[in-house]
């Protein structure tokens, strides 16, 4: 077993690739853990059920964040590494105080234009949405200084930043519900003005008391956050570590780039007409080729990063209360599973990595289908074995379409950081925050705004 692990690792050390997963743990474990512990924020915010609508309006203007790294990198070329070695570090920090912080002043609130605001809550979380956003783009430009092996421990490590968070939200209990019956008297009148009171039963869910606080559940994320900083730092500053990176790979590609930036002395009409032809730098891959990943890395985050998720209750919920929880927690786990298999086994070539993507579409498609359907999808009602076997078909359905994309949102890393270096990483983190914004905004006007999905009752 450990010699098929030794080849699969080939010249790169194990050591580090740990490292670099308890790394990239950082990068979205602060948000993610807010989105887990939403069933318990929301009962302590004032905006109840519209929370999540503000979180995702932060987390749109969040985005000026990624636009000035990309701006500064391109701009200010000579500050490469050391921008995104900085950055990084700083993005850790940031979001390990914030995320501290978080437990002590969630239910902080103040009065802005006449009505009552989490304004606590609100103002951390611009900060960690800040802080992740650019992370999708400086992580991918700090493992431009790795061997190109390390950046599906990369995203190993994003996938496991929503795991962890999710299971440990799973063990609190936040937002597990059960259904109870209940009854209540209801009075009516006839219509000579005679008054009757009937009994009316019914089934209606109720909250389970968490195991652990908000407080200790931020407390605890903030440590894993704390984790990752000394990861960096050990990546940084042990000879070990930094003897197995491509760092002389990355300072003759830079200096390349550098190179073609100064000594560039035409007019400013004609460098902004050859801008494009600098803005990444290529080796066996063509253009159309690496336009065409950066498509498939646009389209995985704006269906599977922000978009399903919005709809996911919508699938699953009219199904059983027990399929939807089973739904999450299980998509949770197989995005670490994806990113772990490919580790062992990357397709690198971009007509696989393509059927693979339009797979998942098709996926993708049918579980709009059945958001569209509900609170009535296909054999909801049925009796007997038949509504088990579609219920169970359709979390299927969700693992495999998230072990199908985020497979391929890896390869696709794989091949960028192979073929391009940092600058084709960094395209790769910029459409990355685009997709996820598209996404987002489409998911919340299709919801909120168009009401286009129906809600089911939990019980």
């Amino acid at each position: 077993m450990m010699e098929n692990v030794r080849l699969s690792l080939g010249d790169t050390k194990l050591v580090v690739h740990l490292l670099v997963i308890v790394f990239a743990i950082a990068s979205w474990a602060d948000m993610n853990g807010m989105w887990s512990e939403m069933p318990l924020l929301t009962l302590h915010a004032p905006e109840e059920w519209t929370l999540p609508s503000y979180i995702n309006i932060i987390g749109q203007v969040a985005n000026i964040g990624p636009i000035l790294f990309v701006v500064v990198s391109y701009f200010l070329p000579k500050t490469r590494p050391q921008l995104e070695i900085s950055v990084s570090f700083i993005i850790i920090i940031v979001s390990m105080v914030a995320a501290f912080l978080m437990g002590y002043f969630y239910d902080h609130t103040s009065y802005l234009l006449g009505e009552e605001r989490s304004t606590g809550m609100l103002l951390l979380n611009f900060f960690l949405a800040v802080g992740d956003c650019t992370s999708s783009v400086c992580f991918y430009a700090f493992m431009s200084l790795m061997k190109p092996q390390y950046i599906a421990s990369l995203l190993l490590g994003e996938g496991l930043s929503g795991f962890l968070p999710g299971m440990l939200a799973l063990i609190q209990g936040a937002g597990a519900v059960h259904c109870v019956n209940g009854s209540s008297v209801v009075n009516h009148t006839f219509p000579n003005g005679t008054e009757y009171n009937v009994t009316e039963y019914n089934v209606y869910p109720q909250y389970d008391q968490p195991l652990f606080s908000v407080r200790v559940y931020f407390t605890i994320v903030s440590v894993i956050i704390a984790l990752s900083a000394v990861a960096f730092v050990v990546l940084n500053k042990w000879s070990y570590c930094r003897s197995d990176s491509a760092h002389m790979e990355y300072q003759a590609n830079s200096s390349t780039e550098v190179l073609q930036v100064d000594s560039y002395n035409g007019s400013r009409k004609a460098r902004m007409r050859d801008m494009w032809k600098n803005l990444v730098y290529l080796q066996n891959l063509s253009r159309i080729k690496f336009f065409w990943l950066l498509f498939i890395v646009l389209i995985v985050n704006i269906t599977l990063t922000t978009f399903l998720p919005s709809v996911q209750i919508y699938t699953v919920l009219p199904y059983g209360l027990d399929y939807y929880h089973l739904t999450t927690s299980l998509v949770q786990m197989a995005n670490p599973v994806a990113c772990f298999f490919a580790l062992f086994i990357m397709a690198e070539q971009v007509w696989i990595i393509s059927v693979i993507t339009c797979l998942g579409q098709v996926i993708v498609a049918y579980l709009i289908y059945l958001a569209a359907e509900s609170p009535e999808p296909p054999m909801y009602d049925q009796s007997g074995g038949g509504e088990i076997a579609v219920s169970r078909s359709n979390v299927c359905m969700w693992i495999l379409v998230t072990l199908l994309l985020i497979y391929a949102k890896v390869c696709v890393a794989g091949v960028l950081r192979k073929c391009g270096g940092r600058s084709a990483l960094i395209w790769a983190g910029f459409i990355t925050q685009v997709g996820t914004s598209v996404g987002a905004i489409v998911g919340f006007l299709l919801v909120n705004h168009y009401h286009l999905f129906k809600d089911a009752p939990f019980c």
